[in-house]
């Protein structure tokens, strides 16, 4: 039978063995603690710190405007510890965000940094026509987007575009999708196509998806289904413009009160005076 050998441990030897974990478990906690001291203070380096906010590209939008949201998306620290204004750190996709929310004029946008410097390079949005309601005007871009509010023109330096939008873009609620940018593009190449005819148009109504009424300098209106333009429907503008009916009243179109485009190769219009007629084009 195999006997237990039992050791006992003097207090004195348990007791140096404990001073000497404790030793150990100290100098790990001070070497961790120099250590994310040292990182703390690195991170805080000059070299490593943003020094200043550059714009570039504004035209319209005010620099010190972007500058001064874009410093304050770098204010603070990630957990009191990596500052955000970091070269490393720094919160590119939130400044991006927030300066598109912040400023829908934006187009394209690019955030770098170079020396040091964080640099905001900014596209605006092209003003391609106007949405007008009740009270204001705002620019609208290619893409059928209603970006800014507008002011006051003389003349027709835009196309205007009333009507789809219940309320007038206020505050806030300015950045607002109004058409697609296919549509935009569709009811551009129907005013487009009267305009090389002579037939300027300086008005688009938008009622609704299935009935658009584009009106002429001289107030003879155009309708048609946004949703239906095609290729056919510009063939159809040419060929009715010049038939006999209209090629003697042309550009002016003098006693026509609407043309409506609607309906594929039938082609509703109506006189001054309340003579409503149809042409075929099959």
């Amino acid at each position: 039978m195999l006997r237990r050998k039992v050791f006992l441990q003097s207090p004195r030897v348990a007791k140096k063995k404990r001073n000497r974990r404790l030793v150990i478990l100290a100098i790990v906690v001070s070497v961790i603690a120099v250590i994310l001291v040292g990182v703390y203070f690195l991170f805080r380096a000059p070299f490593l710190i943003i020094k200043d906010v550059s714009v570039l590209g504004t035209e319209v939008l005010d620099p010190l405007a972007v500058s001064q949201k874009t410093k304050e998306n770098i204010l603070g620290s990630y957990y009191f510890f990596i500052p955000k204004n970091s070269i490393i750190f720094y919160p590119k996709k939130v400044i991006e965000e927030n300066l598109r929310i912040s400023f829908p004029r934006i187009d394209t946008l690019d955030v770098n940094i170079n020396n040091n410097i964080l640099n905001i390079v900014i596209k605006e949005k092209s003003s391609f026509a106007l949405w007008c309601g009740a009270n204001d005007c705002y620019f609208i871009d290619s893409t059928g987007f209603i970006f800014a509010k507008a002011p006051e023109f003389s003349g027709n330096v835009y196309k205007v575009f009333t009507g789809l939008i219940e309320e007038d873009p206020v505050n806030g609620a300015l950045s607002k999708q109004y058409l697609s940018s296919e549509m935009i593009a569709s009811l551009k190449m129907v005013y487009d196509a009267l305009e090389i005819l002579g037939v300027n148009v300086s008005k688009i109504n938008v009622l609704s998806l299935k009935e658009t009424k584009l009106v002429s300098d001289n107030g003879v209106v155009f309708i048609v289904d946004i949703t239906k333009i095609s290729n056919e429907t510009i063939e159809n503008i040419q060929s009715v413009l010049f038939s006999d009916e209209f090629k003697n009243k042309m550009p002016a179109l003098n006693g026509i009160d609407y043309i409506d485009l609607r309906f594929g190769g039938k082609i509703f219009f109506k006189l001054k005076g309340g003579v409503s007629s149809t042409e075929s084009l099959l």
